[in-house]
């Protein structure tokens, strides 16, 4: 037992985890996971907790106007780097000269991308 080598406290069951709800019924051996609470959280930050849901992101017929685009740096920048799971190389990429920052704004993005995970797509891409 780990309480033999470690102080240790028992919290009892857990019931959130890295924002998953944890649900378990023992008696029927059940384990639900539910990322209910992470969902709504993300859709709060980007202003889209009162949204419809829907199957797909887009149905046909929807309208679409400039006011909906991002207003200024922030709000870009806020939107394109919002997933931390935003890989910029991918395998099967081409790599030329010309793709180098040709002046400051695209210097200023490159600035943007996390240097570990430019090598990391690197090294890790399938």
């Amino acid at each position: 037992m780990l309480s033999t080598h470690f102080d240790i406290k028992d919290l009892g069951e857990a019931s959130y985890v890295l924002s998953i709800k944890i649900l378990c019924d023992r008696a029927n051996g059940v384990l639900k996971l539910s990322q209910r609470t992470y969902v709504k959280k993300i859709l709060k930050r980007f202003n889209m907790h009162n949204c419809s849901s829907t199957r797909g992101p887009i149905v046909k017929g929807d309208k679409f106007s400039k006011a909906q685009c991002p207003q200024n740096d922030d709000e870009r920048f806020n939107m394109h780097n919002s997933s931390s799971t935003r890989v910029p190389i991918v395998k099967g990429d081409k790599f030329s000269k010309a793709q180098c920052p040709q002046n400051d704004d695209e210097r200023e993005e490159m600035r943007t991308i996390p240097y570990s995970s430019l090598v990391g797509s690197l090294m890790y891409t399938p």
